[in-house]
């Protein structure tokens, strides 16, 4: 935040892409990614980005998030036709003891290179690149959660709320006393 005279304006928006906690789930196709890096997934609107890794099955045998976007294996769409579907720690596709796909787990260069799509999506801004995550942490049967702490965000509220409030103050008595100030010199000079 910055102030100009006696506003309060935000300077800028940002996300945090610090680590959430891990969720164990035992579910067959959550993931979690460790680390850096992002799933890749196929959009209408072309490749996107995400963390969330509460993955399901279409009806082509494709591996896709909940909205229905392919998730991207170094081969293309993931197809997973079989029951025993394990996802090695190195992003490893393995279906029924066979090797099918690895993962395609990418990271930015740079913070700023890429923006909030929703869905839990990211999308990579014009003339940027990614770049591949060689050895990523993959985590079957987990999910990974937010990265925000609700006590911690409660107590920045507070905080923020007390320092409106003592500033109202100032300004309240400021107002008392400039009003006082001018009803005496009135009466003073009558």
């Amino acid at each position: 935040e910055e102030i100009y005279g006696e506003r309060v304006y935000c300077d800028g928006v940002f996300t945090l892409h610090g680590q959430g906690g891990f969720e164990q789930t035992n579910g067959q196709l959550d993931l979690a990614v460790s680390g850096d890096g992002f799933f890749v997934v196929d959009t209408p609107n072309g490749e996107r980005y995400t963390r969330a890794g509460n993955f399901t099955i279409n009806q082509l045998g494709e591996l896709v998030t909940q909205e229905g976007y392919a998730v991207q294996g170094q081969n293309g769409n993931i197809v997973l036709n079989g029951n025993q579907i394990v996802f090695g720690e190195n992003g490893a596709v393995m279906v029924d003891g066979e090797a099918v796909d690895r993962l395609r787990i990418i990271n930015f260069q740079m913070p700023q290179d890429f923006y909030k799509e929703g869905d839990s999506l990211y999308g990579l801004e014009a003339g940027r690149e990614t770049e591949v995550v060689l050895q990523p942490q993959i985590l079957q049967g987990y999910l990974e959660q937010s990265n925000v702490s609700a006590v911690k965000q409660m107590v920045t509220m507070i905080e923020a709320v007390r320092s409106y409030e003592a500033n109202q103050k100032v300004i309240r008595s400021g107002d008392e006393t400039l009003a006082k100030t001018v009803n005496d010199v009135g009466r003073a000079q009558a």
